[in-house]
């Protein structure tokens, strides 16, 4: 919304009215729908916050009441047309479902800047769509069939699946979605090899560490299970700590190439999907029968 052409009334209509309910409802001065219709209750619920804020309490949203509001979002920046440079709620809005998707990782300060802009283009890639980083009603309706195609398999969780949310204590629709559910776990250099899958998943639910092997063992089950993914193991010689095993992964929403995926380095400093420890060294091998096995000794 551009606050310097801004004129919202009773009677008013449209997106802008609806952004304008939002920014009231963040902000605990407004408590009715979302519905776009200025009507007595944004009216006064705009003559609270003016009245706060000393300003002129008539209930219109002008310039100066716009920007009081924060919601000089640029120009042209309405909820169906969100491009970089844009600012407020709708933009939360996205920054919030972006990131609880695994498609943003940066701030949620409401600002449509370039990080923000290259998750978007992540997510229509994804999806299928023109990946220009602008949102737009594509792009709204990907993520509405995003959303659909997200309660369709939470209905469909397999006893796995479903063990795994459990004991990470979050759902998870895709691998990003687990990966992210990981950061919290802990990883404290475990040296046992000896765990089965079971034993894994009964250690997330009690907080215990896990070593890179059984980390890998557990997160190729959660790719397996959820299918759609290519998924192989990788063993590398760092210089400095030794031998150390994490995955390469591609398919659905990692993309067409395969992607480092490191869950022993995820658990203990928060490694993103594609970093990993010793980023210097080729992997050795792949696959190998002793790093396919239950123990994955190193």
């Amino acid at each position: 919304m551009d606050c310097n052409t801004t004129n919202l009334t009773s009677g008013s209509t449209g997106t802008s009215v609806e952004e304008l309910q939002k920014t009231l409802k963040n902000k605990g001065y407004y408590t009715g729908k979302i519905d776009g219709n200025f009507g007595e209750y944004t009216k006064k619920a705009v003559i609270h916050y003016q009245g706060d804020k000393k300003l002129v309490t008539d209930g219109k949203v002008g310039p100066i009441t716009c920007k009081s509001l924060g919601m000089n979002t640029g120009t042209g920046c309405t909820s169906t047309n969100l491009k970089q440079g844009c600012k407020g709620p709708n933009v939360l809005d996205w920054q919030t479902w972006l990131k609880k998707n695994g498609f943003y990782f940066g701030a949620l300060d409401s600002s449509f800047g370039p990080y923000m802009k290259q998750a978007v283009e992540r997510f229509q890639g994804q999806m299928g769509t023109s990946a220009d980083g602008v949102i737009g009603p594509k792009t709204i309706a990907a993520r509405a069939k995003y959303d659909q195609n997200a309660k369709t398999v939470s209905t469909t969780k397999s006893a796995f699946h479903k063990s795994v949310e459990a004991a990470l204590g979050g759902p998870y629709e895709d691998f990003t979605g687990y990966y992210i559910l990981l950061n919290k776990k802990k990883w404290k250099g475990y040296k046992d090899d000896e765990f089965n899958l079971a034993q894994e998943i009964a250690r997330d639910a009690q907080d215990l560490p896990l070593n890179c092997s059984d980390g890998s063992q557990e997160a190729k089950a959660v790719a397996d299970d959820l299918g759609g993914y290519d998924f192989r193991y990788a063993h590398i010689y760092c210089k400095k700590s030794g031998g150390h095993i994490y995955l390469e992964g591609k398919g659905r929403e990692l993309g067409s190439k395969y992607k480092d995926i490191d869950t022993a380095a995820r658990r203990q400093s928060g490694y993103a999907l594609g970093k990993r420890w010793c980023n210097d060294v080729k992997p050795s091998s792949y696959n190998d029968s002793w790093l396919v096995s239950d123990d994955g000794l190193t």
